[in-house]
């Protein structure tokens, strides 16, 4: 039995705190043990609510369908997952409540492999920057310098602005519309 408690421990994912701050980006917290622990920089998850979990509205069951979702970085047992806020499953998600069950599988996909010494120029837009808050760091712990290129609409799209900016050498801000960022 203590086996088995600490399997379900270690595989069960709840939600921590769910940030709907920005209008533009969701932010999760998940505590997923064991996801936590083999999750490395540049690699994804796929997140889902149980099906019997989920609420029902006037006959439609109001479940997050699979969804692919970037790892913006760990603290301790949880995962940090970033949404944007664009169709239903962002939508979905804002109505989690701390303590709710997900499904989160992963981590998936190729884990950046991470050289020492080197120059990064990394370009990316409002997704991309949810990968650079958790790769930013394990660039720069490894000895490397990294320049970021983060292009956006407007500045209303910006997120974790001061998270980015210490996560770069040297970060450029760059958007379509509206006033610089400064």
């Amino acid at each position: 039995s203590k086996f088995l408690e600490h399997i379900q421990d270690q595989l069960s994912c709840t939600v921590v705190s769910v940030n709907n701050d920005n209008p533009v980006v969701l932010e999760l917290w998940v505590r997923a043990p064991l996801a936590a622990r083999n999750f490395d920089a540049g690699q994804f998850f796929r997140l889902q609510t149980y099906e019997t979990l989920s609420k029902v509205v006037e006959i439609t069951r109001l479940q997050i369908p699979l969804q692919t979702i970037s790892g913006a970085g760990v603290a301790g047992d949880m995962v940090r997952l970033m949404l944007l806020r664009f169709g239903p499953n962002a939508k979905l998600a804002s109505r989690l409540k701390e303590g709710d069950p997900i499904v989160l599988m992963g981590p998936t996909g190729q884990a950046m492999d991470v050289p020492t010494g080197k120059t990064f120029l990394i370009i990316s837009g409002t997704w991309g920057a949810a990968v650079m808050l958790g790769l930013g760091p394990v660039l720069r712990a490894a000895g490397n310098r990294v320049v970021y290129i983060a292009a956006y609409g407007s500045e209303s799209q910006v997120y974790a602005k001061q998270e980015l900016e210490a996560a770069t050498d040297c970060i450029i801000w760059a958007v379509a519309n509206g006033k610089k960022i400064v």
